[in-house]
């Protein structure tokens, strides 16, 4: 699958990387390092798929979403439904969300 508009069609999943980011720099976590290594590494995680995918190198999105935590996972997997639609993420991530 190649994207033609990459920015709009994987807004949602750049909100994920955004927020994430944001919540690293937060002064929620300004003293606990290991909570902001923990969005970062959110942030760059989604930011690799979102990368893979707008490439065409879906094996590789699908085996990094594979190996993430159950929080990143979700926020991930509702961004791919808004953004690539309910049939491509089921048949290519092999996950059945309803949102």
């Amino acid at each position: 699958m190649e994207i033609d508009d990459k920015e709009n069609v994987m807004e949602n999943l750049q909100a994920v990387i955004d927020r994430n980011m944001a919540e690293a720099q937060s002064d929620t976590w300004a003293d606990d390092k290991g909570m902001q290594t923990m969005f970062i590494e959110d942030a760059v995680a989604a930011f690799a798929i979102k990368k893979d995918i707008e490439k065409g190198l879906i094996t590789e999105a699908v085996e990094r979403f594979a190996k993430l935590d159950t929080a990143p996972l979700e926020d991930i997997a509702v961004a791919l439904v808004k953004d690539m639609g309910q049939n491509w993420t089921e048949e290519t991530f092999g996950i059945e969300l309803r949102i």
